[in-house]
């Protein structure tokens, strides 16, 4: 069995041009939303930092952001949606410092509306901004 998986992790990590040790299967997002929250930025965030999340987010990915914010001392702030249920672009645009990210992502689709975001334009956004 562990051979098994050490041989899909490598085959994954070559489609996607990664290294074998930056694979991890999970059984679900809920449970690879956590793993990111809890292992990735409860050690990368610190006090002051700025989560950004829209209102399309499931709960099952802003739990997990509240908990890493509120041990760390960082904020969540809340991208609103326009009049047809998009994500509000000039209000993201808004919300971004105007000195640059090192890092910031955003979801692309919401399994709970069954809709998908318009990420080029959101890469656009965080782009021009050095995000």
């Amino acid at each position: 069995m562990t051979l098994a998986y050490e041989a899909a992790r490598r085959r994954v990590a070559q489609f996607l041009g990664g290294a074998e040790n930056e694979i991890v299967f999970v059984r679900g997002a809920t449970e690879g939303i956590n793993l990111v929250a809890q292992c990735w930025a409860g050690t990368q965030l610190k006090a002051g930092d700025r989560i950004l999340l829209s209102t399309l987010e499931h709960h099952s990915n802003i739990v997990p952001w509240q908990m890493v914010a509120e041990r760390v001392g960082a904020a969540i702030d809340v991208v609103p949606l326009t009049a047809d249920q998009r994500i509000d672009l000039d209000a993201m645009e808004a919300m971004l410092p105007s000195t640059s990210w090192s890092r910031w992502r955003m979801s692309r689709m919401c399994s709970a509306r069954c809709s998908t975001c318009g990420a080029p334009p959101i890469w656009r956004t965080g782009s021009a901004r050095n995000c």
